[in-house]
């Protein structure tokens, strides 16, 4: 939310500079954040990953100029923290564990599992408002964005036993994935505000933005050492072939 007397206003419409008769730089307001996440079963079968924070992070920060040879001129420029979103777990598991059904007695089991997450998007430009008359100011707006998204998700399981002869047996794992996204872009946002006593109207339209460079990559490998050997699995191990794999690929 933002008034017509508060710099931030460029962001949501334009018009509405024109009504502003002073020049200052300021930090508006800040987005509050609360994460709580629960993930059932995230490091293993009745092992629970919670999660709690908090954040604060400026949302606004905007510098305005007058011009007295064009009183009827006003001239903002800032950034402004659009989108913010953010994610992160570590979990280390080491025990005796039953963890395969088909395996006499307990494996020695590792585990791990690290899970970040992180998605951004900032808006930076500069904005014009004009004051027509004491009834209506109108304005644009020319922004450049960010839009950045992180992922990694790493995952290390072993359980070390003994197969149904009695030789040593490792189940083993190794999971990598790596996310990640970089956009840039251009739009416009032309707006008008309309004062009419007691009563304020504004109207602004967001056009179509326009790429201006953006890139993606997704990077993946694989290793599974003889997982499933006993086919009367019902872990999570029984999910992946009993195999020796790997793969990395990149887009």
């Amino acid at each position: 939310m933002s008034c017509d007397n508060e710099n931030s206003v460029f962001f949501y419409n334009p018009g509405a500079l024109g009504f502003q008769d002073s020049s200052n730089v300021s930090i508006n307001s800040n987005i509050y954040g609360l994460d709580l996440v629960r993930l059932n079963n995230g490091a293993g079968p009745g092992i629970d990953l919670v999660s709690n924070k908090l954040a604060i992070n400026a949302q606004v920060m905007v510098g305005s100029l007058n011009f007295k040879r064009f009183p009827r001129l006003k001239l903002v420029y800032g950034y402004i923290l659009r989108n913010y979103s953010r994610m992160e777990f570590e979990a280390n598991r080491e025990m005796e564990y039953d963890v395969i059904a088909g395996s006499p007695g307990l494996e020695y089991y590792r585990g791990k599992l690290e899970f970040d997450y992180y998605n951004y998007e900032y808006w930076g430009g500069i904005a014009a408002g004009y004051y027509i008359n004491e009834y209506v100011s109108v304005g644009l707006g020319h922004f450049g964005g960010y839009v950045g998204t992180r992922s990694r998700i790493y995952q290390d399981a072993t359980a070390d036993g003994l197969d149904r002869s009695g030789l040593p047996y490792s189940a083993g794992s190794n999971i990598r994935i790596n996310y990640k996204v970089d956009h840039f872009y251009i739009l416009w946002k032309p707006g008008i505000d309309l004062h009419f006593g007691k009563w304020k109207v504004g109207i602004a339209a967001m056009l179509p933005s326009t790429k201006v460079w953006g890139r993606g990559r997704i990077s993946q490998s694989v290793e599974v050492f003889n997982l499933d050997e006993h086919s009367d699995s019902t872990s999570v191990f029984g999910l992946y072939p009993s195999v020796i794999a790997s793969a990395d690929q990149s887009n």
